[in-house]
C-alpha cells in the first residue's frame, strides 16, 4: 500500500512539473514575441511622471484613483501588445485597434471622472496618441 501511495505521489509530482514547464515555456515564448522598444526607459519614466502630474490635477479620491489607474494600465498594456513581433496587423489595422482600445477605455473611465477630469483625461490621451504616432513615424490626424 505504501508503494502505491508513493507511486501516486511521484506520478502527481511529475505531472505537475510537466504542466509547470509547459506553462513556463508559453510565458517565455510570449515574452520573446513581445516588442517593448518604442520608448526608452527614460522616456517611459518621463511619460509616467507627466501622467501622474495630470492625474493629480483631476482631484479624484484614492479609491477612484486606484480604479482609474487600473483601467488605464490595462488598456495601455493592450495597446503595447499591438506591436508584438507575431502581430499580423497592418499599420491601418493597428491604428484602428488602438482607437478601439482607447474608446473602450474612455467608456469605462468617463463615469468615474468629473466633467473637467474627463476633459483632462481626453487631452492627456490625445497627447499620448500624438507621441505614439510620432514614434511610429505615422502621420497624425486630429480625430
Amino acid at each position: 500500500m505504501k508503494n502505491l501511495h508513493l507511486l501516486v505521489f511521484v506520478f502527481t509530482l511529475s505531472c505537475s512539473c510537466v504542466l509547470n514547464a509547459q506553462s513556463d515555456q508559453k510565458v517565455k515564448e510570449r515574452q520573446e514575441r513581445r516588442v517593448d522598444t518604442l520608448f526608452s526607459t527614460d522616456e517611459r519614466n518621463s511619460l509616467q511622471l507627466w501622467f501622474q502630474d495630470n492625474k493629480k490635477k483631476m482631484n479624484i479620491d484614492q479609491e477612484t484613483d486606484d480604479l482609474y489607474t487600473s483601467i488605464v494600465n490595462n488598456h495601455l498594456y493592450k495597446i503595447s501588445r499591438t506591436n508584438d513581433k507575431d502581430s499580423e496587423l497592418t499599420v491601418d489595422e493597428r491604428k484602428e485597434e488602438i482607437d478601439d482600445i482607447l474608446a473602450a477605455m474612455n467608456k469605462k473611465v468617463k463615469p468615474l471622472l468629473s466633467k473637467d477630469g474627463y476633459t483632462r483625461h481626453l487631452s492627456v490621451f490625445d497627447d499620448l496618441l500624438k507621441i505614439l504616432y510620432d514614434k511610429e513615424g505615422w502621420e497624425w490626424k486630429k480625430k
